[in-house]
């Protein structure tokens, strides 16, 4: 595109697209939205208008306006076309299409299509999900009813404590303690959990995609009761989680129930404590609208 001085001999400026096709009838792209470099980030319901030489006369069938990247082309709605002109929009509602580091713009007119010497980029709509801890994070789990593993509760013997019940429909992880009941000071004073997801989280994730914070409910039964025979309370707040961004860390708080048999009722029984917690665990994380979280 031809440039030079404008009236006052500062800057440049440039010769516009009607003027450059009669110079150059060769068709081509030549702007879009008034720009000429590189750079554009484009975004659901952003309007387009590009400007060129050879467009030719719009037919609906064939004729289509399109930002193309790596196995993705997205559809540019057309609003107006003429030889040197076309006017277009992004669907706003645009919903599958991750994040794009490169894409071009290109035109297909009645005949070869154009594509844009300029690369630019796309910014997909965001939107959150709610996904399950990575397989591969690192837990450290409190002790204090029993050392942990990763057996199901049914065969967990007593004085066990167990992790078990990854839900993959509700994207949940529940963590499940059993064990023998210490003081309830004690209790108090343990009751955390840490999982850490750092290097972890990034690579299990889809592209484009980051966690924003967790989701936390407690599951403890929430029974207190003392008929002289048997004693069940609860043993500290209800519980939460923090997400902590610069570790990468999730600290979660749970509550206990303690039950305890106060008298021998039978004869197993006399004077057994059993001590035990719930609560789920998740995710939450924002993307590319309408893409899998997950990869």
């Amino acid at each position: 595109m031809s440039q030079g001085l404008d009236a006052q001999g500062h800057g440049v400026i440039q010769r516009n697209p009607a003027e450059a096709c009669i110079a150059n009838k060769r068709p081509r792209i030549i702007s879009i939205n008034g720009r000429s470099s590189a750079g554009i980030v484009f975004a659901p319901g952003d309007k387009l208008d590009i400007a060129g030489c050879g467009f030719g006369l719009h037919e609906e069938l064939r004729s289509k306006v399109e930002l193309v990247g790596p196995a993705q082309q997205i559809p540019v709605l057309i609003d107006t076309w003429s030889d040197i002109r076309i006017t277009g929009h992004l669907d706003a509602g645009l919903t599958g299409v991750p994040d794009l580091a490169v894409v071009k713009l290109r035109v297909w007119p009645l005949g070869p299509p154009l594509l844009s010497d300029t690369a630019h980029s796309f910014k997909a709509a965001r939107a959150t999900a709610r996904v399950a801890l990575p397989p591969t994070a690192r837990k450290t789990f409190s002790t204090i009813y029993g050392p942990r593993n990763s057996v199901s509760l049914s065969n967990a013997p007593d004085g066990t404590a167990t992790i078990v019940e990854r839900n993959s429909e509700q994207n949940v992880d529940r963590m499940i303690y059993q064990g023998l009941c210490p003081a309830v000071m004690v209790q108090q004073s343990s009751m955390t959990d840490v999982f850490d997801i750092a290097g972890v989280a990034k690579s299990w994730l889809s592209e484009g995609f980051g966690v924003t914070g967790v989701d936390y409910h407690n599951l403890t039964q929430q029974h207190t009761v003392d008929d002289g025979t048997y004693q069940e309370i609860l043993v500290g707040g209800p519980g939460s989680a923090t997400y902590i961004p610069a570790q990468e860390k999730i600290a979660v708080t749970f509550q206990g129930h303690s039950h305890y048999v106060k008298k021998m009722v039978f004869s197993d029984e006399g004077g057994r404590s059993l001590c035990t917690s719930r609560y789920s665990l998740s995710l939450n994380v924002t993307g590319p609208r309408g893409v899998r979280p997950i990869r």
